[in-house]
C-alpha cells in the first residue's frame, strides 16, 4: 500500500467503523499548490520528500492499514485541514 495521511476523526474507530478516510501521498512533486500539501523528508517517517493529495481523498478498508503511523506537526496539518475547507466550498458551488 502507497503512504497516506490518515484524516478520520476517533469518534468513528471507537464506533467500530470498518473503514478509515485517507489522503494518498505521493512523490510527483507538483511544487505545491491549491490542492497539495508539502511532507518534506523525515516529517512524518517519510523516508523521500512526498506531496498529500487533497482532492484524492477516500476510505479504505482498516485492515489495509499494516504500519504504525507517525503524527504530523500542527502547521502541517492545519494546511491540510484549512485545504480540505477550501476544496469543500469549491465543490459546494454550482
Amino acid at each position: 500500500m502507497r503512504p497516506v495521511l490518515v484524516i478520520q476523526t476517533e469518534l468513528l474507530d471507537e464506533a467500530g467503523h470498518p473503514s478509515t478516510w485517507v489522503l494518498p501521498c505521493t512523490t510527483r512533486l507538483t511544487g505545491g499548490n491549491l490542492l497539495r500539501v508539502a511532507l518534506p523528508r523525515g516529517i512524518a517517517g517519510n523516508r523521500e520528500e512526498r506531496e498529500v493529495m487533497v482532492d484524492q481523498s477516500r476510505a479504505i478498508d482498516n485492515r489495509r492499514l499494516v504500519r504504525g503511523l507517525k503524527p504530523l506537526p500542527r502547521r502541517v496539518l492545519g494546511e491540510v485541514v484549512e485545504k480540505l475547507r477550501t476544496l469543500g466550498e469549491l465543490c459546494g458551488r454550482h
